[in-house]
């Protein structure tokens, strides 16, 4: 029991700083683990409905790609600006993908259904994208372009002129 204290005093701090780095809110730079100029990793998951659906469906399109979760914040609050990027720039060509990796597929409709949102919602459960995506936390955005090559890597917020400028370059 001795060590107790010793326990609490690493261990908690560590847990805090996990926890912010996981759900950031300052638009962030993590390595990019080479990432960036690579093709995007396969995928096919499963959208609400249970529709699979996989990268490669969308061959020729400019992809934002979003893991999130609903426990996280910053991904509450970024999802009505994803929405009006998607919204704007989807006429020319862009598809936003939003991948939950965390809930189930009801709370997840809850979710969306609650702010409106149309743009497609993936379900992550067995955390082989995150892992072939390297996501280390949410949010955490990859911008494909229409070869299906990693462009960018966010981790954290997203700028919205930022962002809708780098998707304008690939259209």
């Amino acid at each position: 029991m001795k060590n107790r204290p010793l326990l609490q005093s690493v261990f908690f701090p560590f847990l805090a700083l996990l926890f912010l780095f996981a759900c950031g809110e300052k638009n962030q730079t993590i390595p990019e683990e080479k990432q960036v100029g690579s093709r995007a990793p396969s995928f096919k998951l499963n959208d609400l409905s249970g529709k699979p659906v996989s990268l490669a469906d969308h061959k020729g399109k400019v992809i934002l790609l979003r893991f999130w979760s609903t426990a996280c914040k910053s991904c509450k609050q970024e999802m009505p600006k994803l929405e009006t990027i998607y919204q704007e720039l989807k006429p020319s060509g862009l598809l936003l993908i939003a991948i939950n990796i965390k809930d189930s597929p009801e709370k997840v409709s809850d979710f969306i259904d609650g702010l409106g949102l149309t743009f497609p919602i993936l379900i992550e459960e067995n955390k082989s994208t995150v892992k072939d995506f390297k996501v280390y936390g949410v949010p955490t955005s990859f911008l494909i372009d229409k070869e299906g090559i990693i462009t960018k890597r966010f981790f954290g917020d997203l700028s919205e002129a930022e962002t809708v400028e780098l998707v304008k370059r690939l259209l």
